[in-house]
């Protein structure tokens, strides 16, 4: 990435790099709405904060301050691009502008997701249809009724209730994990797990005699 941007930066004094993985999707005036907030600024991650989750042919309105799909304002001159580091980790990197308005971006969750899950509030398909180019093909021909009202007026706030305590409990668990005690634990248990499999790529091989009838 960082070899491709060599080539193509040119003599431009700024650049900017925005995150999308490719089973996900932005709004077609996503790179406008970021452009029209360049400002010649030092170095500035832009956030919007607002998006849908797709998750079957259904759709979730969500607000996420943390989501991947940001983008990095900065010097040419030694540049790090939006990929130097994981997208939560980002803030430390550059302050964050958060940008309210229409939704942003559409985060697809399927089967081969390892921490993505649906989450938001549940809203027609036909809102989703009107702000991004879709293709026929994943939009579903009918919507059921019953399972609609069912997700929209129970899910959600079952959903609501799972993301509040999600929130209190990650910054504990992040805490947890980084204390002192627990770092000299876990880097004990991966040294004598290294040297378990080290031993037993020592151990001599036996052959076994084929029994004779």
């Amino acid at each position: 990435m960082r070899r491709l941007i060599r080539q193509h930066k040119g003599s431009r004094p700024f650049l900017i790099t925005s995150r999308l993985d490719n089973d996900d999707t932005i709004s077609p005036d996503y790179v406008q709405r970021v452009q029209r907030l360049f400002n010649c600024q030092e170095r500035e991650v832009i956030s919007f904060d607002r998006g849908y989750i797709w998750h079957r042919g259904r759709v979730y309105l969500h607000r996420d301050r943390c989501n991947p799909f940001v983008s990095l304002i900065e010097p040419t001159e030694n540049f790090r691009s939006v990929w130097c580091c994981q997208h939560h980790r980002l803030p430390e990197v550059a302050p964050v502008r958060h940008v309210a308005g229409a939704p942003a971006w559409i985060q697809v969750v399927h089967e081969h997701n390892q921490r993505n899950r649906v989450r938001g509030f549940r809203r027609r398909t036909e809102e989703v249809c009107d702000n991004f180019a879709l293709s026929p093909v994943v939009i579903p021909q009918k919507e059921n009724q019953w399972r609609y009202a069912a997700d929209k007026c129970v899910l959600d706030s079952l959903r609501a209730v799972r993301e509040g305590a999600i929130r209190v409990l990650r910054p504990l668990a992040r805490r947890y994990r980084d204390a002192p005690e627990v770092k000299i634990l876990l880097s004990s248990h991966s040294q004598e797990r290294d040297r378990n499999g080290k031993q037993r790529q020592g151990l001599p091989q036996i052959a076994c005699p084929t029994p004779t009838r």
